[in-house]
């Protein structure tokens, strides 16, 4: 068989593959995955409700990842295709707004714990009001018990604070047998409030640290893997990168400082003020 032979047609050969154009496609889906998820559980605002910022910050953690494997795939194509100039401008854009972000999601951990203390709260606080409530009442209704001298008004009066209904068995009753059997029904709720109220729930329970610090740990990784990939505009440098010089300039002041402490404390030495 000939060279020419085996040769395939050029119309049968694989097409090549163009990763300055595929993967930025892929990229902006991820992006817009991420931004329809996000825009369709936003609504009704309730910016100030907990419970809501609570729903919003799990939310925004479970598809953090989207936004950061979308920017690491507009990094990875500009690589594979750096004579791409519009491809850079987009990275570019990007690459700012995840700057954004990165603080957007740093702020997600005391969101997570003020958010969380204001839940409970709120919780204990429904809690405790609903039994203070109910001894109200009971007091409201043992008041009206020793202050009528007829069933009748009694009746009414109980009808007002919304008590018990008393049935045509009771109204038949004498006054005193059917104070009797009130005051027992008012002792037995007595008690169930009281069981309530030992059962009422702590402020900060801790089977819940667990969540808070998976929620929390979880938004500062994410907010560390978008620093990498974040760069403020006019910074050839990531975000990350920038915070790592910072942190190695406090080290390198700091372990000068004590060298020069070290170096006069040395000279006093010598000139005998120690």
């Amino acid at each position: 068989m000939s060279a020419a032979s085996s040769e395939r047609p050029r119309s049968q050969q694989r097409p090549t593959w163009h990763s300055g154009q595929t993967l930025p496609v892929v990229a902006l889906g991820l992006l817009g995955l991420f931004a329809c998820t996000l825009v369709g559980s936003l609504f009704p605002l309730q910016v100030t409700d907990p419970s809501w910022q609570l729903r919003m910050a799990t939310l925004l953690i479970s598809i953090g990842p989207l936004a950061v494997l979308a920017l690491a795939l507009l990094h990875l194509a500009a690589d594979l295709d750096p004579r791409n100039g519009a491809l850079e401008k987009r990275l570019r854009t990007f690459s700012q707004l995840a700057v954004l972000a990165t603080l957007g999601f740093a702020l997600l951990l005391p969101l997570i714990g003020h958010a969380s203390l204001r839940l409970q709260n709120n919780f204990y606080e429904q809690q405790v009001n609903e039994v203070k409530a109910k001894e109200r009442k009971i007091g409201a209704l043992r008041l009206a018990l020793a202050s009528n001298n007829t069933v009748s008004d009694l009746n009414l009066q109980f009808q007002r604070l919304q008590g018990p209904v008393l049935e045509p068995k009771d109204l038949a009753l004498p006054l005193p047998e059917l104070k009797r059997r009130l005051e027992s029904v008012f002792r037995e709720a007595d008690q169930m409030i009281a069981r309530q109220r030992q059962a009422l729930p702590q402020r900060l329970p801790l089977r819940q640290l667990p969540d808070l610090l998976s929620k929390g740990l979880s938004s500062l990784v994410l907010a560390l893997m978008l620093s990498a990939l974040a760069r403020r505009p006019g910074c050839e440098i990531s975000l990350f990168q920038e915070w790592l010089e910072v942190l190695n300039r406090l080290q390198l002041r700091k372990a000068s400082r004590r060298t020069r402490v070290s170096q006069e404390k040395y000279i006093r030495q010598l000139s005998g003020e120690e």
